[in-house]
């Protein structure tokens, strides 16, 4: 039995589905987190919590306040539509602009389904969008944590029976601590679960015909699924990236009880994606394609490709950052180029997250770029798990694995010899150096991204709203 599969019967042997707080399935809240903290095999585990400056804090309250008047407007007056749309915050560069691209193909392409209009109910970058539907709705989850600290503070919130009992459980189960953080931000999920629903009940309510989101595994994404689901509205989820046996938000074995919190419809890029996931009893996986990897692709099929170009990717695990920093030096007296493309979440901060880069020969990719145009200009492509391996494969680069613990998520291609492991940096110059690895992999890439995307997609979505 692989980890992954005894993950999965723990779940199930554990009784972890059956736990509720406040009437909310607890383990769908923090199911995924706990996974990848088991494969990785961390037994002291801490949330991810992100702390923010005040001045951000404030500069984030100050542009929720003045969407207000907009989410008034659409909450009293929105008129009846076929689809809601709901970001999935994954932003990347594209034809000039910056775009959610698993969802702005609804506008910007000729996707039509009964002559709707798209509607964005959620905030996105406003290069694209001038407003938010979900203003007071974040406004209450904000005041209702700090009342709950505030009470929690002065002993009048006492910790929760029914989460202290599942996170006993999760420990058990699972032979992981769980340091007391847990309790506090499950209890709070739980919370915020709630606002969301409620919020999105009072939106959808008799205006939509379906429902298409990003990705569902975080409480604002359960509260949409949970509040269309509820009002009989189909949902559907885009995929936005990673979705295979090893990711544990589409693997299940018995999992009715989280049914509620997923989507009906899953769309995938490919037949690799959909024959991969395990979905929970009553939800379909369709494959439909990624409708700008297959523009990406046309346009860029003559693109020249340099052979001497190598990329990082981070995945903002710094072992990786540290590897190109020890590889840098000998590969550019070898005559390469060493590029390092950021992670969204450290373009603004990778000076203080690694003040080794400065000065170094490096070229630092921190600024909004087309990443499919940098993908097929490279020869060579190293990380550790990411979405852009799969992307790089289908555009005809090496891709490089280093074989740290989250590269588990790659092990399928790995095992099928589409993309090459390597253990340290002398390893990983030898790929580079002496072997003449090619790509001749058209049959997986065929199968990673099916061809015919807006088509597919428009024939799916006339087909769930009838």
């Amino acid at each position: 039995m692989t980890k992954s599969e005894k993950f999965l019967q723990l779940e199930l042997d554990s009784d972890l589905f059956e736990y509720k707080y406040l009437g909310v399935h607890l383990w769908a809240l923090i199911r995924t987190d706990i996974f990848i903290r088991y494969f990785s095999e961390i037994e002291n585990a801490h949330p991810d919590v992100r702390t923010k400056t005040v001045s951000a804090v404030l500069k984030s309250l100050v542009l929720i306040l003045a969407k207000i008047p907009k989410h008034l407007y659409h909450r009293c007056f929105l008129q009846k539509k076929d689809v809601f749309c709901s970001t999935s915050n994954v932003y990347k560069k594209s034809q000039g602009k910056i775009k959610d691209l698993y969802i702005d193909f609804f506008r910007d392409t000729n996707l039509t389904v009964h002559n709707h209009t798209m509607y964005n109910p959620l905030k996105s970058n406003d290069i694209i969008y001038s407003g938010t539907n979900d203003s007071t709705c974040r406004i209450r989850e904000f005041l209702s944590i700090i009342w709950y600290r505030i009470l929690r503070s002065l002993g009048f919130a006492k910790k929760s029976s029914e989460v202290v009992l599942f996170l006993d459980q999760i420990e058990k189960a699972y032979d992981i601590h769980l340091d007391d953080n847990y309790e506090r931000l499950v209890s709070v999920k739980a919370q915020r679960f709630l606002i969301r629903k409620k919020f999105y009940r009072k939106i959808l309510k008799n205006r939509f015909k379906c429902v298409v989101h990003g990705f569902h595994y975080w409480h604002a994404g359960m509260g949409l699924i949970s509040a269309a689901k509820e009002l009989g509205i189909p949902t559907i989820e885009l995929q936005h990236g990673l979705a295979d046996k090893n990711h544990p938000a589409y693997n299940f074995l018995d999992s009715s009880l989280i049914n509620e919190y997923f989507p009906d419809y899953f769309f995938t890029w490919g037949d690799y994606w959909k024959e991969s996931v395990r979905l929970p009893n009553g939800s379909k996986a369709i494959s439909v394609g990624f409708p700008q990897m297959e523009i990406s692709r046309d346009l860029l099929k003559d693109a020249p490709k340099n052979e001497k170009t190598i990329i990082f990717y981070s995945s903002q695990i710094r072992e990786l950052i540290m590897l190109a920093l020890s590889v840098c030096d000998r590969l550019v007296d070898l005559g390469y180029t060493v590029k390092l493309k950021l992670h969204p979440g450290e373009c603004k901060s990778w000076r203080t997250l690694y003040p080794e880069l400065k000065n170094t020969s490096i070229v630092i990719l921190d600024k909004p770029i087309n990443v499919h145009e940098l993908m097929a200009s490279a020869k060579y492509h190293v990380g550790i798990c990411s979405t852009v391996m799969y992307e790089a494969l289908a555009f005809g680069g090496i891709v490089l694995v280093y074989e740290h613990s989250y590269a588990y998520l790659m092990s399928d291609l790995i095992e099928k010899g589409y993309v090459h492991p390597f253990k340290n940096d002398e390893s990983l110059i030898k790929l580079i150096t002496e072997n003449e690895i090619r790509n001749d992999y058209g049959d997986i890439c065929t199968k990673l991204f099916k061809q015919n995307a807006t088509r597919s997609i428009n024939e799916a979505i006339r087909a769930i709203t009838g």
